[in-house]
């Protein structure tokens, strides 16, 4: 490993993966099966988590490791890493300050104002894979193959393995691997939401929110320090806390938020006082 602390990210994937296996070993009552189906979607935010982190700095320095984790990953996110390095990496990174051009920016391209939660959640699920796609297509038309062939390649290797759970068990297959990836695809965008709604996007320390509360980033390993993350995005995880605490001051209160949960962040263009940190 590049950084000995990704030993706990590698640790949550792997045990997704074995919690998802267990009703397949095991028989369980209904109520057990729903109880372990919402514990599971709730760590698949630290997946999801993990997965942007690895797109971003691969976790390994070994490229097959990291092609073994990659697939573990789509296994338990819904997502290939190669869809997170085009769509994510390249795509938001390269234009979110362009917010009318950016997937990831909740302003409707249209009419300029900001989307709901559910229809930015519905416009990234949909088009996150066609917008990773563009991208390849365009490094294809510049005669670089290696981005297509790694998204359709790793695409393909989702889809039989996720079939290979399906056939040896139709039932649980289909609700803690199918179904419970496309929720995860979805969760996503819930959680890409509040991390840059209202945010001016002028320039970088002000183009998306950041929250230094500790159990959201204990869970998703530190995005909340998304700021910090927009300004060195393949700063390891581990770091982000101090870099935040280094560019603190040029980042504008009211990209500060203390509002972020489970439910719907703020609609106000400017937080209420109580609410900043």
């Amino acid at each position: 490993m590049r950084y000995s602390i990704d030993w706990i990210p590698v640790s949550v994937v792997l045990s997704l993966l074995g919690l998802s296996l267990v009703p397949f070993l095991i028989a369980m009552p209904l109520w057990a099966l729903i109880l372990l189906g919402l514990i599971i979607l709730l760590l698949k935010n630290a997946a999801l988590a993990a997965q942007h982190n690895h797109a971003h700095l691969n976790v390994f320095k070994s490229k097959t490791l990291n092609f073994i984790y990659d697939l573990l990953l789509a296994q338990v996110t819904g997502y290939s890493t190669p869809e997170w390095e085009l769509q994510h990496a390249r795509g938001h990174h390269q234009s979110y300050l362009s917010p009318l051009e950016d997937l990831t920016s909740p302003i409707d391209a249209k009419t300029g104002q900001n989307l709901g939660l559910w229809s930015f959640t519905w416009q990234g699920t949909r088009k996150s894979f066609s917008e990773a796609l563009q991208i390849a297509h365009q490094d294809r038309r510049k005669g670089k193959l290696k981005s297509t062939w790694a998204l359709w390649g790793h695409l393909s290797l989702q889809i039989l393995l996720t079939t290979f759970w399906i056939l040896c068990n139709p039932l649980m297959g289909l609700c803690f691997f199918a179904l419970s990836n496309l929720t995860c695809r979805a969760m996503l965008w819930w959680g890409t939401y509040w991390q840059h709604i209202n945010a001016p996007c002028t320039q970088i320390y002000d183009a998306s929110n950041t929250t230094i509360q500790p159990a959201l980033n204990t869970l998703v390993f530190n995005n909340g320090y998304h700021t910090a993350h927009h300004e060195q995005a393949g700063l390891h995880w581990s770091l982000l806390p101090a870099r935040t605490a280094a560019i603190r001051e040029k980042i504008p209160d009211r990209c500060y938020r203390s509002d972020i949960n489970f439910h719907l962040p703020f609609k106000e263009t400017e937080l209420a006082p109580e609410n900043r940190l």
